[in-house]
């Protein structure tokens, strides 16, 4: 299995660590790595990465973004901020010609929902807002409401015909990376924001958390990382949960706690065992 694999579609394994590796697949290696609890090992090599001289301005936007990642699932929303800010300004580097073009809104939409988050996680709701309509813009260039971001990605693949099944699919990975990834992202900061807010002041709604966790596990079901599969499906348990349907709420925990083990993706089954602790069982949902 490949990196780029193990990080965006069917599995979790990191491998060995080749001398001559490049710097995209040192930041697949710790996007596994995080996924699988590995913090410190993660951010060892995306400091690395953010040191590493072959590494381009968006290569780095994409590794400072991530190690935001591993702080918020810390806590850490203050000490991600900086790096989140940074990751958004290398974002916005020109250069690299047409064939960059979807890396570098891949890398503007991480660091804009990295700045969202932390503003959400420090009760900013104004300015993550303002942020989540920005990333809302960015996505529709990308994908117009129009169109449905599957058949985007798809038509970029190009005639299957006489492409090799191998490579096919890892186009079709690469493709998910630079585009309906980003909305599954998007709508996960959307029920984030909705249930954190739903539950401090009541401007958020439970039923809007629900809508867009039920968006993310659409979008996610039909592409090839099943660890966003689970993910999503994780957020949706949670969002059922706050408005209440907390038998439909332990399905979905159920379910994404099986996925999370299955795969060793630890902070998700962390997470999936927390919510089926709290949750009324058996007659009682």
């Amino acid at each position: 299995m490949t990196l780029i694999d193990s990080a965006f579609g069917s599995g979790t394994e990191v491998g060995r660590t080749a001398s001559d590796e490049r710097v995209a697949e040192q930041w697949y290696r710790a996007v596994v790595l995080g996924a699988t609890g590995r913090f410190a090992m993660a951010a060892h090599v995306l400091d690395g990465m953010v040191g590493d001289h072959r590494g381009d301005d968006l290569t780095v936007s994409l590794a400072l973004s991530t190690r935001g990642s591993l702080l918020r699932q810390q806590g850490r929303h203050r000490e991600a901020a900086p790096l989140d800010s940074r990751a958004l300004r290398l974002s916005a580097s020109e250069g690299g010609g047409a064939d960059r073009a979807g890396l570098r809104h891949a890398a503007r939409a991480d660091a804009l929902v990295g700045v969202a988050a932390d503003a959400l996680g420090y009760g900013d709701f104004t300015t993550c807002r303002r942020l989540m309509s920005t990333l809302d813009a960015e996505i529709a260039a990308r994908c117009p409401g129009d169109r449905d971001p599957r058949v985007v990605m798809r038509s970029e693949v190009g005639p299957a015909a006489n492409e090799p099944a191998d490579r096919l699919s890892h186009d079709l990975v690469a493709l998910w990376i630079t585009g309906e990834r980003l909305a599954v992202r998007a709508h996960w900061l959307a029920a984030e924001y909705h249930l954190y807010t739903g539950y401090l002041d009541g401007c958020g709604s439970f039923d809007e958390a629900a809508e867009h966790a039920g968006r993310a596990c659409d979008l996610a079901a039909v592409g090839p990382s099943v660890r966003h599969r689970v993910k999503s499906v994780m957020i949706r348990a949670a969002a059922e949960s706050a408005r209440g349907r907390h038998r439909q709420a332990y399905e979905l925990a159920e379910q994404a706690h099986a996925g999370a083990v299955a795969l060793g993706l630890g902070p998700i089954a962390h997470a999936a065992r927390a919510l089926l602790h709290d949750l009324p069982c058996g007659s009682e949902r």
